[in-house]
């Protein structure tokens, strides 16, 4: 009886000390090799715009002062979406067709409503001409505050965008000071120039990305690949683009 009892503690005690090892092996793995989940996207927060200044140059012309709070590169896929959903919006017959109330709307309701052909041209324009990166990471899309690579790094720092050239662009002449906040997962910067250019609908280049680059899925701390960033003053957008526009 005492030898099936010194047996039976011996077997136990291989099965405890086998468990073990296998916990230690998973954590192991699950640190040194996190496992690739499912992209979610997380909506960007809407940028923060404040007016700070107005006033007129001796010239009488225009100026203004603004400060831009942005949360992430709102602008990756922008056009993609808005041309979508201008393509599925009806015409003004299967409007009509679809809601009777819609003969009490505004002219300006039913525009809204409508299918314009202008800005499906506008979007399929830019998307032929201003190509995004096709090597962007995944959580580039994210919120700043949730860029981290698949070793858990926090890949959103101080050095992230860096304002260009003045000869660059017509409005780094005007950006006075730009910041990424790694803290609170913020990119700022305040305009203080003439009014007019804000009112163009352009994506002007401002600077410069560095984002994490990952070609052979092995990334590392401190491997970045330099993007071209650019700002919509319109639609208030942050975007990067494989190539520098509107620079004159």
């Amino acid at each position: 009886m005492k030898l099936k009892k010194g047996k039976f503690k011996k077997i136990f005690k291989w099965i405890i000390l086998f468990l073990l090892f296998f916990i230690i092996v998973i954590i192991i793995i699950m640190k040194f090799f996190p496992s690739k989940t499912e992209f979610v996207q997380i909506p960007i927060p809407e940028p923060k715009v404040s007016v700070t200044k107005q006033w007129q140059d001796p010239q009488g012309q225009p100026m203004i002062e603004k400060n831009y709070i942005f949360y992430g590169l709102n602008g990756l896929g922008y056009y993609q979406k808005e041309l979508e959903k201008e393509q599925n919006k009806p015409t003004a017959e299967e409007l009509a067709r679809q809601d009777p109330e819609a003969a009490k709307l505004s002219p300006l309701e039913i525009e809204e409503k409508i299918k314009d052909p202008d800005k499906i041209i506008l979007y399929q324009h830019r998307l032929q001409t201003q190509k995004e990166p096709t090597d962007i990471l995944p959580f580039a899309k994210q919120p700043f505050n949730k860029w981290r690579t698949d070793a858990n790094q926090y890949a959103f720092g101080s050095t992230t965008f860096m304002k260009g050239s003045v000869v660059d662009s017509p409005l780094t002449l005007y950006i006075g000071f730009m910041r990424c906040e790694e803290a609170t997962g913020v990119m700022w910067f305040y305009y203080d120039g003439p009014q007019y250019l804000l009112n163009e609908d352009k994506d002007y280049y401002i600077g410069n990305a560095d984002l994490p680059y990952d070609p052979n899925n092995q990334i590392g701390f401190g491997s970045t690949k330099t993007y071209h960033l650019h700002f919509n003053p319109v639609r208030k957008t942050l975007s990067v683009y494989t190539e520098k526009f509107n620079v004159e």
